[in-house]
């Protein structure tokens, strides 16, 4: 915190200095202050002393420090989750990396409906089998609808076994038991 009002101070004397741009980046990382280090980001950008790669995982950095320090903090996390979400940029709204540990946290909230349309959609753009488990063990909404979904990626990939487990327990969930084995059995085979 020393260190953070001096760098506060250099800052102030030297218009924006590279060397006290990274040593306040670093301070306020060791600090896990992402608001102050969100506000930071411009000023960086213009610097163009971090790459696009630097920026992005910083950037990366942020956003997931931020979701840590509302899971830690918030009483309403619901509202103030969703709000998370909708302030981060589209395209840490499509990075993996992000999107991973946002699922982990609405399903451990009981947002299964929301987690189930993510992985949905996520699921349109890029195909991961991380995300296809994960939709077979969502309950989403309307169980019907979630295994015609499923469904529809089988003509494209029928051999995967991780999507056959997949409608294996979409089909348990849909109570069709006899189609359940048969797509556990592909599965296992």
């Amino acid at each position: 915190e020393e260190c953070l009002a001096r760098l506060t101070r250099a800052q102030r004397n030297t218009a924006k200095h590279p060397s006290v741009l990274r040593l306040l980046t670093e301070v306020y990382r060791g600090l896990k202050d992402w608001d102050k280090l969100q506000e930071l980001l411009p000023e960086l950008k213009k610097s163009k002393r971090w790459s696009p790669e630097q920026m992005l995982e910083l950037r990366r950095d942020i956003a997931l420090g931020q979701l840590a320090k509302l899971r830690e903090s918030s009483k309403s996390l619901d509202s103030a989750l969703g709000d998370w979400w909708k302030k981060l940029p589209r395209d840490l709204q499509q990075d993996a990396a992000v999107i991973d540990p946002y699922l982990q946290q609405l399903l451990a909230q009981g947002e299964n409906q929301q987690a189930e349309e993510l992985l949905r959609q996520q699921l349109r753009k890029e195909w991961r089998r991380e995300w296809v488990e994960s939709y077979g063990l969502v309950a989403g909404a309307e169980a019907d609808k979630q295994l015609l979904v499923a469904e529809s990626w089988l003509p494209e990939r029928n051999n995967d076994p991780v999507l056959l487990l997949t409608l294996g327990r979409l089909s348990l969930r849909n109570q069709l038991w006899g189609k359940a084995r048969e797509y556990f059995e592909s599965s296992y085979r």
